[in-house]
């Protein structure tokens, strides 16, 4: 694709918008991706063939990277994990984000631990998850020798984000990727 034919005006990311359809039409021609992404191209001519191989170009970026973002802008905003509810509650909007963008089914890691088992590991990660030093690994990591289920904290960090998320139906990961981990404490 000849870089004069084509230009490739920006890439919207109608997240936190109700649709893709609230995007302004007027920057030329939108397509619409899956998960809440749109192109506009604008300029010459796009050829069919073209515009299929940017689409898939973008879209496969997109699957690549999905909540490499989030990680990345939340960083920038709130800085490193200094503890394990910041880590978890990093994770749980990550993973929000993460169907915020694609959609689909939560990943396998969210809802490891569920029920009952759930809330009891919330209690227990509670009573250490503010303190400045902490170990990811039986939290996060599978292959480590503990007691704490594979993926504890990403489950944690999905219910905490999800609770948060239900009493505050304006907000999505994506609007909340600067928000403070104290926001998501349980009551």
């Amino acid at each position: 694709m000849s870089a004069h034919r084509t230009t490739l005006a920006l890439t919207l990311a109608c997240l936190g918008l109700a649709a893709c359809d609230d995007a302004p039409t007027a920057l030329g021609n939108l397509v619409v991706l899956p998960g809440g992404s749109a192109l506009v191209f604008q300029g010459g001519a796009t050829t069919a063939a073209e515009r299929t191989r940017i689409e898939d170009i973008v879209a496969a970026t997109t699957d690549a990277a999905r909540d490499e973002f989030h990680h990345i802008a939340r960083f920038r905003a709130e800085g490193p994990s200094e503890t394990l509810f910041e880590a978890i509650v990093t994770e749980g909007l990550a993973d929000r984000f993460t169907l915020e963008l694609l959609a689909g089914d939560p990943p396998i890691w969210a809802t490891a631990v569920q029920g009952a088992e759930l809330v009891a590991w919330i209690e227990t990660a509670s009573e250490t998850w503010m303190e400045p030093e902490f170990d990811p690994g039986p939290w996060f990591f599978a292959g480590f020798d503990s007691e704490v289920p594979q993926w504890t904290g990403y489950s944690i960090g999905w219910e905490l984000t999800g609770r948060y998320l239900a009493a505050n139906p304006s907000q999505n990961a994506s609007t909340l990727v600067g928000t403070p981990a104290s926001a998501f404490l349980p009551e």
